[in-house]
């Protein structure tokens, strides 16, 4: 007899071909192809998977579980980037590597928002600057610079 609408089944175990079916799937996201890997009939794997995947609560858990597991695990954040650099200035210290020591506590630092790179602020690309009455059509007068003959003593 098939649940009643909004009852919500209790998970129980899986059996050991719904276990490797759920091994294949998660390794391979085929659930048709999971199914005929854990040893059903092929001629109905749509329908044994679109079962498994969506109304067995066992198997909709598990999958659910080791999906999660996996999402956790390959989360980076700054508490294990703080991790793998301890381990590493940890190995140089054991190592005696002082250079290796150093540039692990520079990271550290950066990660933690104690050093700051520097910014390049150079201007890049090119700029232009217009003041009025320069590269005006019509030219301003020119301003004669030879010397008379009353004032050329000042040049003796």
């Amino acid at each position: 007899m098939p649940p009643k609408k909004g009852y919500k089944q209790k998970p129980r175990e899986i059996t050991p071909k719904q276990m490797v079916f759920v091994t294949h799937y998660l390794r391979t996201n085929d659930a048709k192809g999971a199914v005929v890997a854990a040893g059903y009939a092929p001629k109905n794997a749509d329908t044994t998977a679109h079962r498994f995947l969506h109304r067995v609560p066992a198997i909709m858990d598990m999958v659910n579980k080791a999906r999660n597991a996996v999402a956790k695990k390959s989360e980076y954040n700054l508490e294990r980037l703080m991790d793998e650099l301890n381990d590493g200035a940890a190995f140089s210290r054991e190592t005696g590597n002082a250079t290796a020591l150093a540039r692990f506590t520079e990271l550290k630092a950066k990660a933690m928002g104690l050093l700051i790179e520097r910014i390049d602020q150079r201007q890049v690309g090119s700029f232009e600057i217009n003041i009025t009455g320069i590269g005006q059509s019509s030219a301003a007068e020119p301003i004669d610079i030879t010397p008379s003959g009353k004032d050329d003593d000042i040049f003796k």
